[in-house]
Formats: structure tokens, sequence, C-alpha cells
């Protein structure tokens, strides 16, 4: 647990450095000259709650000269990359909340994690929140909750983020 609050609290000092920094965030922005392989990176830092901005920023920028749909798709990959960081993540304290004391002492919570309807209206609000130009963390820790197996989760991920991030540089 203390990991993972250092973590979290090290992706703020960050991202706070990144926004107040100017070289920093011309850094960022500079991924667009990169081309395809700038959406690539983009795309991974899509996902987080606090590069989400700055990578919309450049995908805009990249959009303006690349094709809309394979930048859509390169970038998707790399938001795939970046939500098997985050999932490999949250999976590890989920199994851990998912089997505490907490749901095993309580009859309701032991009937409400068993039912089919519930693991699937999980998966489907988590799926929402991957998809839309939100940060990912939510709804991957939602999509880990429901212990979703890798080889379900990366195509899952990668067909939510790259129409996600087709929507986002289309309408830019």
């Amino acid at each position: 647990m203390f990991k993972k609050l250092f973590f979290f609290s090290l992706s703020i000092v960050i991202a706070i450095v990144i926004l107040t920094n100017t070289t920093l965030y011309q850094l960022i922005l500079s991924l667009g000259s990169l081309g395809y392989l700038g959406g690539f990176i983009t795309g991974i830092f899509f996902v987080f709650s606090f590069t989400v901005i700055p990578s919309a920023v450049v995908l805009f920028i990249l959009a303006d000269t690349l094709n809309l749909f394979f930048l859509a798709v390169i970038a998707g990959l790399g938001a795939m990359c970046g939500d098997y960081l985050i999932y490999r993540f949250f999976r590890s304290g989920t199994d851990k909340i998912t089997e505490s004391n907490i749901i095993k002492n309580h009859s309701f919570l032991k009937k409400l994690k068993g039912l089919p309807m519930v693991r699937w209206l999980v998966i489907v609000v988590g799926a929402i929140i991957i998809a839309s130009p939100f940060p990912d963390e939510v709804g991957i820790a939602l999509l880990g909750i429901t212990k979703l197996e890798i080889k379900k989760f990366l195509p899952l991920s990668f067909l939510l983020n790259t129409s996600g991030i087709f929507i986002v540089v289309a309408l830019g």
C-alpha cells in the first residue's frame, strides 16, 4: 500500500513539474515532430491523469499533418501499453481488496460480488471510462476488480483507446 501511495504522490509531483516547467512542457509538445513514433509515445501518456492534457495537445498537433486513422491506431497501441502498466499496478492491489475481510465478513457484499450482472456492469462502466478522453486509472481499476484476463483486457483496451483517440483527434 505504501509503495502505491508513493508512486501516486510521485506522479502528482511530476505532473506539477511538467505543467509549471515550460522546458519540460515544450519537450512533451515536441513529440509532435516525431510523426507516428511521437503518436505512439503520446498514446502511452494519454492514459495517465497528469499527462492526458499535454498528450491531447500533441495529438491535435499530429492530426494536422498525419492520417487520422493511422494516428489513432498507433496512439491506441501506445495507450494500450500505458493501460497495461496501470492494469498490472492495480491488479495486484485489487486482488487483495476483493479477497479481504471486508468482503468475506459481509454477506451482502459476498452475494453482490457473485452476481454476473454486477461483473458485467462494472466492466461496461470501466470500458466507458477507458474509451472516454478522461484518464484511464479508474476504468482500469474497475476492470482489475472483475479479474478480467489479460488476453481479454489488451484487445479491449486497444479498441476502446483507439476509438476514443480517433474521436478526439477528429474533433480537434
